[in-house]
């Protein structure tokens, strides 16, 4: 499959003090047509920052976004206009954030955000998009749909609001959806309706995902590609399913074991001890040395390169030495 969404050398840098801080540090990926693709690591490792330059929401003045490739569908968005933004936007390329109490206007009716997108990308007149608007709005499964769309954002519970998110997302039926952690502090059951309402609309569209998550449970059942982040750059990449199963990266390993295994069986649970470095510190070698296991003077001195293990590639210079962490195989 030909690929719809390239990133090449991905820098996005922020302008503080009259110094720049490297929030990502040349990232490379791509998304085919349809195809799905997990974005994940700990908080602050760069996954929202990411997708905001993806969609061009990022402010100018403060941050700096630079690549040797950025492309989607045939469109390089280090060189689109304000207005072709806007075009793209929503009707292409569309996001689910992950608060959509911050992300919904709450001085507007529920129904009337969803129309409005409609009315924007689909040049429908005001009655068409409220039939099309209540439409999805039951398609999402919201109760008593009619009252719903009158109600405003305050007035729903976390769970429908994330389906009006959802509505207003699909509503264009887009390209490439992006969503932000979109079952964050939902109860385990919403989790799966909202997951299974993402994919029955892929299916149904031929539409691409990018999830952003720290869960690696909803990743696995969700995505076929997975990116692993971890201070702004990759360390694994490479089949969603091969990745967690086996992973050849320290790092990935102590997610892994810092969480309930799948097989159900038990095992203590690990913390990865430290934290994560600053934008602005200077790490050298690999960034993850000072809180890895196995790292030695090598990896204190020298940047890994990709190391490609059965499906996947590792930034680790014992990649080839790993396995999978005890209670994981």
């Amino acid at each position: 499959m030909s690929a719809m969404l390239e990133v090449k050398g991905l820098r996005i840098l922020a302008r503080v003090r009259n110094r720049e801080i490297p929030l990502v540090r040349g990232l490379d990926f791509e998304l085919p047509e349809a195809g799905t693709l997990g974005l994940v690591g700990e908080s602050g490792s760069g996954k929202t920052v990411i997708c905001l330059a993806l969609l061009g929401l990022l402010p100018r003045k403060q941050i700096r976004v630079e690549a040797e490739v950025l492309r989607f569908a045939g469109h390089d968005l280090l060189r689109l206009s304000p207005s072709a933004w806007r075009r793209l936007r929503g009707r292409d390329i569309a996001m689910v954030f992950q608060d959509p109490m911050t992300s919904l206007n709450p001085l507007m009716r529920c129904g009337e955000q969803v129309a409005e997108v409609i009315r924007v990308h689909q040049g429908k007149d005001r009655k068409q998009a409220r039939l099309i608007a209540l439409e999805l709005l039951e398609q999402m499964g919201l109760p008593e749909t009619e009252r719903r769309y009158r109600q405003y954002p305050f007035e729903l519970s976390g769970g429908m609001r994330q389906r009006v998110m959802i509505a207003a997302a699909l509503s264009c039926r887009p390209k490439l959806l992006i969503a932000d952690e979109p079952t964050t502090a939902l109860d385990v059951t919403l989790q799966a309706q909202i997951l299974e309402l993402i994919r029955q609309r892929r299916s149904r569209d031929g539409m691409a995902l990018l999830l952003i998550t720290h869960d690696l449970a909803v990743a696995r059942e969700n995505v076929e590609k997975l990116l692993v982040l971890y201070a702004g750059g990759a360390v694994e990449k490479g089949e969603a399913a091969r990745v967690l199963e086996a992973p050849r990266h320290p790092y990935t390993m102590g997610l892994l074991q810092s969480l309930p295994p799948w097989s159900g069986r038990m095992h203590r649970l690990l913390a990865i001890e430290g934290v994560v470095p600053h934008p602005a510190d200077s790490v050298p070698g690999c960034r993850f040395h000072p809180r890895c296991a196995f790292a030695g003077e090598r990896c204190r001195r020298e940047v890994p390169e990709w190391v490609g293990v059965s499906g996947r590639v590792s930034a680790c210079h014992f990649a080839d030495q790993l396995s999978a962490p005890e209670g994981r195989r």
